[in-house]
């Protein structure tokens, strides 16, 4: 009841989109608790691999040879014993047992992964550089490998010239065509007779040459005549309207994509696939008015993305697949040139189509000869989704705007969810598709939080992407992938830096603008940097929980060497742990301009929070990297202190804070330093306790000791600057003799000897101060307390010397 009330609006009216935002948000719960549910049942795989292994284990035991027992044979007592020879036994061959795998070392947990049984489709495997090695075979000499006895030189000139040869003759009746158009020659009803004739002549020559000496020949003929037949087809319909029957023009078209596929599956020939497709691909091009028909354009397009479909139903025409997705997108990019949003209905529609055909494309061939997906697959899979993504997010956000691109990206999720749910119904053992299926559908469902909530940003995209690929990598155990994920860290990175830090400077100056304003952008930003962040922090944890190889990889997913783990853990540790920190500091620099006064102290507190962080982690594994970080970030929150807080401050040259004395400024002063000073003060008394070298403790007590020093004398002089002026002299000697005093009695308590020599140097320098300077101009009473104060403590030093005589007689030489 709270809920329908929280989505009406003052007059009790249902605000829709509010409505949808709920609905989608509950909808991307839902789906994340079904992937957990997913997720849980691949967890039960390693369970049935147990089982297989007792299986194996059992079968193993049934096919061991059973030693024969030949009884004895008894004879009469009266019948000599002649020693018979044992008869000879042809040895049974006996099958080799399963291979498994061998016993855990005693006391691990850990349970032995079960070995690999050989692919039953190990003929098809093959590694992405075997397979863009034979692509590019392909295009140099036209097949996947150079025929024996046959040059270099012959195989790519035969196969070139006439590839060239073929294209030139189709790319010339298209321009005569154009040509014959712009001068009005020939009427549309000639011009499409004369593409059909040509086209024909050409298609039955290359079908009369084709398995031949001159198949070359044929297969490019052949091709070509397809490719006119689709301008023609084209022509006929869209273009020239010649049949008013829309329906007969693309039962025509079918009928030409029916038959470049017949004869590529009967011929074996991709080339003539691509020539007749990619031919269909660039009549559009070729024969273009200038004017938006998106209905014909994408209706045709659909016609050849489902002619490579169903070849892809038979051959595994890697090649013809990526030329259609390229084609496909270019052209529809293309079309959106001429794009009103009144035709966002059609240019959605046909793109989620263009979608669905390339995305079932990609592992059709695969399933259907029980094929497990390479690195190639994988990569199309996502390219795929992610222009559908893209495109559809600009023209839904062109058209109707916020919230309904999260509608797209649930959608997908959806999508991907269902493909996920039939994999592990039909129990198809392509794992790493289906890990890139569960992947995708995580990432659509990611984003549709954000988008629902209108914070997305093309950095959120790519740092989930980066993700994305990198579980994959690790996965499918493809280096590829995980490069592909490296690489899109770094472009995050650098548009992070580039991009959304340049950000923080556009916030309004406090005094002219609410802080409200500065609530919106943050919530942006903590949008953006989060994820990013969130990411990185996800990316290292794959890293560091990767498991070492126990099988060998597969070889379809071994397509090269990946970075070392100890180069890339390292990397992304250092990654999140500065990106928080910087973006802290850029967030909490901007928030507390409404609040100048407390802005040094917490900045300094993020620096002393790092280091805090890189003390914990040195204590526990006394790694000298964290180490010099915690020196280094104390060392920042030091100098950061003295050289940025301080002259933001004012300090004069007297050394006092130019600002009216206030008890409210002096706290938020006291906090900048204290912090400081308790982080030196803990790191030197913990460090001190640990096998750490002698000189990192020193250096963090003696630091504190100066800093202390500092502080109070710049407080204390402006405190009596403000309040009590004519004591300011004789106040700050009357704090160094105290230090000076301090030094003296620590030095010799802990037998320091810098620390005594340093009081002992204080003393001297307060004593030429007294006389030189402060009795100058001041009144006799603080005259008195002044130079009281100071013999009182040099007596004492003196006593403290002499009561640790006997410690000095025994360093004396």
């Amino acid at each position: 009841m709270t809920g329908i009330v929280w989505l009406t609006n003052r007059n009790g009216v249902f605000d829709m989109e509010e409505v949808l935002g709920f609905l989608l948000v509950c909808l991307a719960i839902f789906i994340v608790i079904q992937l957990r549910g997913i997720k849980h049942a691949l967890k039960q795989l390693p369970i049935l691999e147990d089982r297989i292994l007792d299986v194996q284990r059992e079968v193993n035991q049934m096919m061991r040879p059973k030693p024969v027992v030949t009884p004895p044979v008894e004879k009469p007592a009266t019948t000599p014993v002649v020693p018979v020879p044992e008869p000879v036994v042809p040895r049974e061959v006996v099958p080799p047992a399963l291979p498994l795998p061998p016993p855990a070392p005693k006391g691990q947990a850990t349970r032995t992964p079960s070995p690999v049984p050989p692919s039953p489709s190990s003929k098809f495997a093959q590694t992405a550089g075997d397979i863009l090695g034979r692509l590019g075979q392909w295009l140099l000499v036209g097949e996947e490998f150079r025929p024996r006895g046959v040059t270099l030189e012959y195989a790519v000139a035969t196969t070139w010239l006439a590839r060239i040869g073929v294209v030139v003759l189709v790319t010339c009746v298209g321009f005569f065509l154009k040509w014959s158009i712009d001068r009005d020659l020939l009427g549309p009803t000639a011009r499409v007779a004369v593409s059909v004739l040509f086209g024909l002549g050409m298609l039955a020559g290359g079908i009369r040459l084709l398995g031949r000496k001159w198949n070359i020949l044929g297969q490019v003929f052949t091709g070509g005549g397809l490719a006119i037949l689709y301008f023609s087809m084209y022509a006929l319909g869209p273009l020239y309207h010649l049949l008013d029957s829309i329906l007969l023009v693309f039962g025509l078209m079918i009928l030409v994509t029916i038959t470049a596929g017949v004869l590529a599956l009967a011929a074996d020939s991709m080339l003539i696939a691509i020539f007749g497709i990619v031919g269909g691909f660039c009549t559009p091009i070729l024969l273009s008015t200038g004017q938006a028909n998106f209905i014909g354009l994408y209706s045709y397009l659909i016609l050849l993305n489902l002619g490579i479909l169903g070849l892809s139903h038979a051959r595994q025409w890697r090649l013809l697949n990526y030329l259609g997705f390229l084609f496909t997108f270019i052209l529809y990019a293309g079309s959106l040139k001429l794009y009103k949003t009144s035709d966002f209905p059609v240019a959605l529609a046909f793109l989620t189509l263009f979608f669905v055909i390339q995305s079932t494309l990609v592992f059709l061939y695969n399933l259907r000869q029980g094929i497990s997906a390479t690195v190639l697959e994988i990569i199309h899979l996502v390219l795929n989704a992610a222009l559908f993504a893209l495109a559809a997010y600009s023209l839904i956000i062109d058209a109707v705007g916020r919230p309904y691109p999260a509608v797209l990206t649930l959608v997908l999720a959806l999508y991907f969810i269902l493909h996920v749910a039939i994999f592990l119904q039909r129990r198809l053992g392509d794992r790493a598709l289906l890990m890139a299926l569960i992947s995708l559908a995580g990432f659509f469902t990611t984003m549709t939080m954000p988008l629902a909530m209108e914070k997305e940003s093309l950095t959120i995209a790519w740092a989930l992407q980066a993700y994305l690929f990198l579980r994959l990598g690790h996965g499918m155990r493809s280096p590829f992938l995980k490069h592909l994920g490296y690489a899109l860290y770094a472009v995050t990175v650098v548009r992070l830096v580039g991009y959304e830090l340049p950000r923080f400077d556009a916030i309004p100056a406090p005094a002219t603008a609410p802080m409200a304003i500065y609530w919106k952008a943050m919530s942006s930003r903590l949008w953006t940097f989060g994820v990013a962040i969130l990411s990185v922090m996800g990316a290292f944890r794959l890293e560091k929980n990767a498991p070492a190889p126990s099988v060998p990889e597969l070889t379809a997913l071994n397509d090269g060497v990946a970075l070392p783990d100890t180069l890339t853990r390292p990397v992304f540790f250092w990654a999140a742990a500065l990106g928080i920190f910087i973006y802290l500091q850029c967030e909490f620099h901007a928030m507390f301009g409404w609040f100048p006064a407390w802005r040094p102290a917490v900045l300094t507190a993020l620096w002393g929070g790092m280091a805090v962080f890189f003390l914990a982690r040195y204590l526990a594994s006394a790694s000298a990297t964290n180490l010099g970080a915690l020196v280094f970030f104390t060392a920042g929150a030091i100098g950061k202190t003295l050289f940025i807080d301080c002259p933001g401050w004012h300090v004069t040259d007297s050394g006092y804070f130019p600002v009216d004395y206030t008890l409210f400024v002096a706290l938020a002063r006291w906090l900048d330093f204290v912090l400081v000073l308790v982080l030196l003060g803990v790191g030197a008394f913990v460090l001190n306790r640990r096998s750490t070298p002698r000189a990192v403790p020193a250096l963090f007590g003696y630091a504190a000791l100066i800093l202390l020093w500092i502080y109070l004398t710049l407080e204390l002089n402006t405190l009596l600057h403000w309040k009590l002026p004519i004591f300011q002299a004789g106040g700050i000697s009357v704090l160094w003799t105290v230090f000076a005093f301090g030094f003296l009695a620590g030095g010799i308590g802990k037998a320091v000897a810098p620390l005594r020599h340093a009081g002992l140097l204080l003393f001297a320098v307060v004593v030429a101060k007294v006389f030189l300077s402060d009795l100058a101009g001041m009144p006799v009473i603080y005259r008195i307390i002044a130079l009281m104060a100071l013999g009182i403590l040099l007596l004492l030093g003196a006593f403290v010397y002499l009561r640790a005589s006997e410690r000095f007689t025994k360093e004396t030489p």
